[in-house]
């Protein structure tokens, strides 16, 4: 059925494909893992010909894709990878994924405070192509890490719901008029 993940592990990167979001740690990396999974690439930018070049029997490269194809990409994954190389501030793809069910491999940098690995994705234990690999291969061939990790990825979507945040904030504010009016 569309939108659900297939038998045999799906990896969805999204993203400008230039050096800092990792492109080429990644396209090393799944080289290096040689696994029974896919890789789908979306995006565009100045690495598209090395992405290009990379497609095989495994690596699928679909260009740029709107916001409606990308949710579909994002649902039929297994997990979103994320293999920047440079912290990122607060990863929307990353929060679009999650919010989605979706759980996601990321490098250090690149999970921040939303990937913990093992709850909700995996993060290697370095930017390198064999960390990355190892995170990879850790989710493509254990079937019970990934559905550890996609429950975790849908409970970190209740974090950063917004509705439920502003109903969070909103309870907080009620409370604490409450508290102030009575003189509690």
């Amino acid at each position: 059925a569309e939108g659900t993940p297939p038998h045999r592990p799906r990896f969805v990167f999204l993203g400008k494909l230039q050096k800092p979001k990792g492109i080429d740690l990644l396209l090393r990396a799944w080289a290096e893992a040689r696994l029974d999974a896919d890789l789908v690439i979306a995006g565009d930018g100045p690495e598209r010909p090395r992405v290009e070049a990379a497609e095989s029997d495994t690596v699928r490269y679909v260009g740029w894709v709107d916001a409606e194809a990308k949710g579909a990409l994002i649902r039929s994954a297994t997990a979103l990878v994320f293999p920047s190389l440079w912290p990122e501030t607060f990863g929307l793809v990353i929060a679009e994924s999650l919010l989605l069910g979706c759980p996601v491999v990321a490098t250090p940098e690149a999970a921040g405070d939303l990937i913990v690995d093992g709850e909700n994705g995996a993060v290697s234990r370095d930017a390198t192509p064999s960390g990355f690999a190892d995170a990879l291969r850790r989710l493509a061939t254990d079937a019970e890490l990934r559905r550890t990790v996609t429950a975790g990825a849908a409970a970190s979507a209740d974090a950063l719901d917004f509705d439920r945040h502003v109903e969070r904030v909103d309870e907080v504010y009620r409370v604490a008029r409450v508290a102030f009016e009575t003189g509690a």
